[in-house]
């Protein structure tokens, strides 16, 4: 938005320069134009009434051109000073799409955190009901090695993933959330 703002500012300057460089180009060319044709036609009579009036056209003409440079000149500091503008703009804008691209990096690193303990979590499940799976299948001698003291360890292994995954917030949600983008109560 600032952007297009300097951009448009930029442009009405811009419109105002480039009028005024046709000005002063116009200025030039009818001088040389008219200094031409006076020349030309007045080669070989010479009428000095013709040549003050010529004269003093021919200066007016010089003044309207270097009126013309002059206001181009005073324009340049508010073109230059624009195009700073459009130039800070541009650099903002940057620094916006950079901190968008580290958050999004940031979000995405986040995610695959979050994914491996799940994937963990989920590999640390199936061991345990292996565990138990295997419990079932053993039978006398093999059974009664395993003590109660295993059972235990695997049931706080099982309490502590499930009490583990209920404390644990959605990483999507708390990043949405930080953006100010989570839950609106309205």
């Amino acid at each position: 938005m600032h952007e297009e703002r300097a951009l448009g500012e930029l442009a009405r300057i811009l419109v105002r320069v480039n009028e005024q460089e046709r000005n002063r180009d116009q200025a030039k060319t009818l001088l040389q134009t008219e200094m031409n044709d006076f020349e030309r036609r007045y080669r070989d009579e010479f009428q000095i009434d013709l040549h003050v009036v010529y004269d003093r056209y021919l200066e007016r003409l010089t003044e309207e051109s270097k009126q013309a440079s002059r206001k181009l000149e005073e324009m340049r500091p508010d073109l230059e000073r624009e195009k700073e503008k459009v130039m800070e703009a541009r650099r903002q804008r940057r620094i916006v799409e950079l901190l968008k691209e580290k958050k999004k990096a940031d979000y995405d690193r986040e995610m695959r955190k979050w994914e491996r303990k799940e994937i963990e979590e989920v590999n640390r499940h199936q061991r345990t009901r292996g565990f138990w799976a295997g419990l079932k299948d053993e039978s006398g001698p093999e059974r009664a090695k395993h003590t109660e003291r295993d059972r235990e360890s695997a049931d706080d292994v099982l309490e502590e993933a499930e009490s583990r995954s209920e404390r644990e917030r959605d990483p999507v949600a708390d990043y949405l959330e930080r953006m100010g983008l989570g839950k609106q109560s309205h």
